[in-house]
């Protein structure tokens, strides 16, 4: 089943977009919190190899690493299934959306685990190991959102690109300010840093939506400038041009 239109999400889909992102982020929220206060032997002894200049364990990186892959994993999955329940019309095709963000949680973990090894056994930095988890988290909420949207309607993935990474960039922003004021203020970055994934959770989905709608007001001025044809209709039209041809002859 594939759209030849645009999404035009109602104010009603948007705020609840926007709540089933928030609320899975307190629920993941608070599932993280636990792992660190099981963990907290370990980022103690962590923190004092750090005090002398030793290197960490990898139980210690290895911890963080597995926490943020999990927690974006589970999280999106629940997201894709919850939109699957709500909105099965667009969100149709749950076995592509999860395998498709499973994949790409695994690659970018691919990418973050260099900084993990790094940071972890070589930097032996706390704070810097907290800055890798929090965008690490930030990445793959930003690439899971994204991927969901272009299964859904792929004829229109470069509204959802575009927008999403607008989004991206605006979160990222506002963090960046905060994180500022705060540092300013004398707050650790640890704590600054879970301000991150709320963010992502919030701005992404809001901006990205409500650009949805935006779009498809162009749609109804006959400005279909986003629209990419699949390869079907490319061939088809190439079909046509040649039967045209031969007509002509």
């Amino acid at each position: 089943m594939e759209n030849n239109q645009p999404s035009n999400p109602s104010w009603m889909m948007i705020l609840l977009k926007w709540i089933i992102w928030i609320v899975v982020w307190i629920i993941f929220s608070l599932v993280v919190f636990l792992a660190f206060v099981w963990l907290a032997g370990p980022m103690k002894m962590a923190a004092v190899n750090a005090w002398n200049n030793m290197p960490f364990t990898p139980l210690v990186w290895l911890s963080f690493m597995g926490i943020a892959l999990l927690t974006s994993i589970a999280g999106s999955f629940i997201i894709s299934i919850i939109y699957n329940l709500l909105w099965q019309d667009e969100y149709y095709d749950i076995k592509i959306m999860s395998s498709w963000i499973l994949t790409s949680n695994l690659l970018l973990l691919l990418i973050f685990l260099f900084f993990y090894i790094y940071v972890g056994s070589f930097l032996s930095d706390m704070d810097t190991l907290y800055v890798v988890y929090g965008f690490h988290l930030f990445f793959s909420i930003f690439i899971s959102f994204t991927i969901m949207d272009i299964i859904k309607n792929p004829n229109y993935s470069p509204v959802y690109i575009i927008w999403n990474a607008f989004g991206f960039v605006i979160a990222l922003l506002l963090f960046f300010i905060l994180y500022s004021i705060y540092s300013w203020k004398g707050t650790e970055s640890k704590n600054m840093l879970f301000y991150l994934p709320i963010l992502a959770f919030s701005m992404i989905p809001f901006i990205a939506t409500v650009w949805e709608k935006m779009y498809y007001k162009f749609y109804e001025m006959w400005n279909d400038f986003l629209y990419v044809p699949s390869l079907t209709e490319v061939l088809v039209d190439e079909e046509e041009i040649d039967e045209v041809n031969v007509e002509i002859d």
